[in-house]
């Protein structure tokens, strides 16, 4: 199973369950990382490493279509930018709210 990590944040913890959710229905694994671990490996990435690796993302990035066993890269779009809209994976700003995304995935 591919995993997909972001860094946990208090200041987004609203954010958790829909990230995870969106991730984990496509296959993914989503994991988040803790302060202590980043800080112990020295950066995110490594963190991510030192559990068995896999893609780095960020809570505002949601999938809504890169199933785990598509081998391309996630290639996430910025909500805003062309083509956002039909995207697979949208990157959100960061204060967005787990209720603005529901409404944008429930109208998708």
């Amino acid at each position: 199973m591919n995993s997909v990590f972001a860094a946990y944040s208090p200041a987004k913890v609203g954010l958790v369950r829909v990230w995870r959710e969106s991730w984990e229905r496509l296959g993914w694994r989503a994991r988040l990382l803790s302060d202590k671990e980043i800080e112990l490996h020295g950066s995110p990435r490594r963190a991510a490493d030192a559990r068995g690796g896999g893609a780095l993302v960020t809570l505002s990035t949601i999938n809504f279509s890169h199933r785990a066993r598509d081998k391309r890269l996630i290639r996430s779009i910025s909500q805003g930018k062309l083509g956002w809209q039909t995207a697979a994976v949208v990157r959100f700003p960061a204060q967005i709210t787990e209720d603005e995304i529901r409404k944008f995935h429930d109208a998708r």
